[in-house]
């Protein structure tokens, strides 16, 4: 079963009931203490229960993106969400993206330079998700803390896994040589690793956008030393050929992802 239409099917019993079943999201900090002008490292935190799972920015064959809505006092500013690295799972026979027992979408929160030190102000985001394991339920919760202005103190609960959390976070393709081209519904993108960087056989190309490769197909790695060439067949459902491929590079060394952003050539 399409988990998306499962979720539009029980969407209309969910008034009146918990809004987050099997899940609950909490809004987090490194601190409750920022400098007027000051940035904060904050997460919206979803905790499943086991067996249970959402989704990233692209799910996949099926599913819905997590959706994170800032609710901040006049002058706050939130960054660009930083979606952590998914997990690539098996729904039913579908390739889905997504996150198993706790996911952490991080920002960083920025307070207004004519904040008065000692002010406190509280700070608030909406999420949205599904939240999946043989049925799926749409989820939502808004949550909320309180930032006071004055010199940080990290937090014993959160500042550390944070910035973990932070540091997992996907790396820029530096030192990478990198281009896509498409010819008979393959995607054929050629690596150049940077000095000291062996790919595993085992290495997945993730899209960032719908209907650019199909998930669930076999990705076919061939090369060596410091050059590959990763073979990804275009998606079935694609309305027009794809000109810019947008995702992740994941199996690397060290569970570690690169960011991959390039235009695809045609070739005929």
């Amino acid at each position: 079963m399409n988990y998306l239409i499962a979720a539009l099917m029980v969407a209309g019993t969910m008034q009146g009931k918990d809004t987050s079943p099997h899940s609950e999201a909490q809004l987090v900090a490194v601190s409750s203490r920022v400098q007027p002008g000051g940035e904060i490292l904050a997460a919206v935190r979803i905790k499943m229960e086991p067996g249970w799972h959402c989704y990233w920015r692209n799910p996949g064959d099926s599913g819905m993106a997590t959706a994170i809505d800032w609710k901040l006092p006049a002058g706050w500013k939130a960054s660009p969400l930083m979606w952590p690295v998914p997990h690539v799972l098996d729904a039913d026979g579908f390739t889905v993206y997504g996150f198993e027992d706790e996911a952490l979408f991080l920002a960083k929160i920025t307070a207004p330079k004519t904040a008065k030190a000692g002010a406190s102000y509280r700070l608030g985001a909406e999420a949205n998700w599904l939240i999946c394991k043989d049925s799926c339920v749409p989820a939502k919760e808004a949550t909320s803390l309180v930032v006071q202005i004055g010199k940080p103190v990290p937090s014993k609960t959160w500042a550390t896994r944070l910035r973990v959390a932070y540091e997992a976070q996907p790396e820029k393709a530096k030192g990478w040589n990198i281009a896509a081209t498409l010819k008979n519904k393959s995607i054929s993108l050629k690596l150049g690793t940077p000095p000291g960087i062996k790919l595993d056989p085992n290495v997945r190309f993730i899209a960032a956008d719908p209907e650019t490769i199909a998930h669930s197909a076999e990705q076919v790695l061939e090369g060596a030393g410091s050059s590959y060439t990763l073979r990804i067949p275009e998606s079935e459902f694609a309305s027009k050929a794809p000109t810019r491929l947008r995702g992740l590079l994941i199996g690397l060394e060290g569970g570690t992802a690169v960011e991959i952003d390039v235009p695809i050539a045609t070739s005929l």
